[in-house]
């Protein structure tokens, strides 16, 4: 038999039978199956609500009953609000570490003027002529950098002290961050919860979500929080300090060589005769700020009759490298803020993983003594 005359036998199946029946009963058995079909899903919805106990959170002391789905729902949620807690704790700090850097640069570039100001002097170019002749410039600039820009302008300290107040701040404002991811799951879950009165006898267990956030506050008092950082000691973290950090800019070094070059062509007959004039003196007794006084006026001077108009040509060249020297200052702090944005971002890291697995721990106590089913249990996936 074709398909053709095959399909035409059940059309004509089909057509006979439907001739037979009323449309008035066609219509209300396909009523009924609609009904058949609801009441099914309907069981089928009860069944699963009656075989799921109901879970009862305790959110900011307050009891919210939400059902199975629900339930699990909220446990997703606040696990993934929990994901973003190092992001949020970065947010909740940035306007002030960015004020308290801004302010500690500004300290530090009003110093490196004031430093540049005096290097760029008479009186600075003299001393260190006068040390370049005694053979210890590098050490004696090293001093004056040290007594003249890094001491006054309190960089050190100011980014020792920050990053310590960051690891405080971050650990203080650490309840604030969970009370926080706390309330917008109950804010968001209590449209969806069981009033009292629906509640019946049906199973509940029980998970008392501001015990597990309190657990983590005793990070605070405890030394179980090991940062993965140590305070810096600038180089910062390399301990190498700010002066050493200027001192090996090539800026700073070419400075250095533009004096040192000078006095070589002085030859060692002027060198000599110079020394009786005081220079020894002058590179030996100039290193602190206030320290530049008769020794060393009297070397420039001899110096500025011996070598003629090649101490102009020093002078000149020197005032003419102060941009480059501006530009290390510059590269140095910016060297120096990164290395503390990146120890402060290690100590996000170091806090949130502790504060993780204190709330795993915590949770899973919890968890483990309501006998909550694993599918509501928090901090499953993370």
């Amino acid at each position: 038999m074709s398909s053709d005359a095959s399909n035409g036998a059940r059309l004509e199946f089909w057509k006979r039978f439907c001739a037979g029946i009323s449309p008035v009963s066609l219509l209300i058995s396909i009523t009924v199956m609609l009904f058949v079909l609801f009441l099914a899903g309907m069981s089928h919805r009860w069944l699963a609500a009656s075989d799921s106990p109901l879970v009862q959170f305790i959110i900011n002391g307050e009891s919210l009953v939400l059902n199975a789905e629900d339930g699990e729902a909220l446990s997703r949620d606040f696990d993934g609000r929990l994901e973003g807690l190092e992001r949020d704790a970065e947010q909740q700090l940035e306007s002030w570490m960015e004020t308290a850097l801004a302010e500690a640069g500004e300290q530090y570039q009003a110093a490196g003027e004031h430093y540049l100001d005096w290097y760029f002097s008479a009186t600075g170019s003299y001393a260190r002529l006068g040390a370049s002749l005694a053979g210890n410039l590098d050490p004696w600039i090293a001093d004056q950098i040290e007594g003249r820009l890094v001491g006054p302008s309190g960089v050190e300290q100011a980014l020792s002290s920050l990053h310590a107040e960051y690891r405080e701040r971050l650990l203080e404002g650490q309840q604030g961050l969970l009370a926080e991811a706390l309330g917008d799951v109950y804010l968001h879950y209590s449209g969806v919860a069981i009033p009292a009165a629906e509640i019946g006898s049906r199973s509940m267990v029980t998970l008392n979500l501001d015990r597990v956030v309190a657990a983590a506050d005793h990070l605070k008092d405890s030394e179980t929080l090991l940062w993965t950082t140590p305070p810096p000691g600038i180089g910062l973290l390399g301990g190498a300090g700010v002066t050493a950090v200027l001192m090996a800019r090539p800026a700073m070094a070419r400075a250095s060589g533009i004096v040192k070059r000078f006095v070589a062509r002085l030859g060692l007959a002027a060198t000599r005769s110079l020394t009786a004039g005081g220079a020894a003196a002058a590179g030996t007794a100039a290193t602190g700020p206030g320290a530049v006084v008769a020794g060393t006026v009297t070397a420039g001077t001899v110096i500025a009759m011996t070598a003629g108009t090649e101490y102009i040509a020093l002078v000149r060249q020197e005032e003419e490298h102060r941009p480059a020297m501006e530009g290390a200052l510059v590269e140095a702090w910016e060297d120096l803020e990164a290395e503390l944005r990146m120890a402060v971002s290690a100590d996000r890291q170091a806090w949130t993983t502790a504060v993780m697995e204190q709330l795993q721990r915590s949770a899973g106590h919890e968890a483990d003594e309501a006998g909550l089913p694993d599918a509501y249990r928090i901090l499953q996936h993370l």
